[in-house]
């Protein structure tokens, strides 16, 4: 087996984003280097961008168990992240923060119009961070489809029917590393919203995002049938 060999690197810094591309087999990691901290995170296939993450088929297509259809909140190691052409993108295979599997798969990422709504100062939230990084990629603002909330801890209340969002859980450099399974175009935003809710514990830190390659040996995942 290969060793692991870095192939892209960069750290986020707070309220930015970056793009990336990955190839089949390799590794990308995801670290919170402060703890606190969520990254949304949006997948293209580089064969045809135009087939890109997909919140609902990846939070409806993960099963828990083979008798009942229970889809589960977050993404926990060994569950797939599926396309809009429901082919599978990339596989969880690690989460190092005290409880697994706290991603968001629920809400849309936050944007100015957003901020408006609620009378708060004026700024981008990860829409428009994620335009910045994707246009150059030829991706139109309209084709960003909604993102993989990383580490957002969002939990749904019965009573209320509402989902809450929470602080995150993670720890200083605690990361989830997912297999891409097809050519990808990758992009992250580290996200500003620091007022409205706790999703950051109200301070904006930095993340970052590697790519390894010679490193699983594992087989790779092909379109289901």
């Amino acid at each position: 087996m290969n060793e692991a060999r870095s192939t892209f690197s960069e750290v986020i810094p707070p309220k930015a984003a970056a793009a990336w591309t990955a190839d089949a087999g390799q590794i990308i990691r995801l670290t919170d280097l402060e703890g606190g901290q969520v990254g949304d995170l949006v997948l293209f296939a580089r064969d045809d961008p135009r087939d890109r993450v997909s919140i609902s088929w990846t939070r409806t297509r993960n099963i828990r168990t083979a008798s009942t259809y229970e889809p589960p909140l977050g993404l926990a190691p060994g569950n797939a992240i599926w396309s809009t052409g429901y082919r599978v993108l990339a596989t969880v295979v690690e989460d190092t923060s005290p409880v697994k599997g706290v991603h968001d798969l629920y809400g849309r990422m936050c944007n100015r119009g957003m901020y408006e709504m609620y009378g708060v100062t004026p700024q981008d939230g990860c829409y428009e961070l994620l335009q910045g990084v994707l246009t150059p990629h030829g991706v139109a603002p309209s084709e960003i489809p909604d993102a993989i909330g990383v580490f957002m801890n969002t939990q749904p209340d019965p009573e209320t029917r509402v989902m809450r969002i929470h602080q995150p859980v993670t720890r200083p450099n605690d990361s989830i590393s997912i297999r891409v399974e097809m050519d990808l175009l990758a992009a992250m935003s580290t996200c500003p919203m620091d007022v409205l809710a706790p999703t950051n514990s109200y301070h904006i830190t930095p993340m970052k995002v590697e790519v390894f390659t010679g490193s699983s040996g594992r087989q790779r995942r092909t379109r289901p049938s």
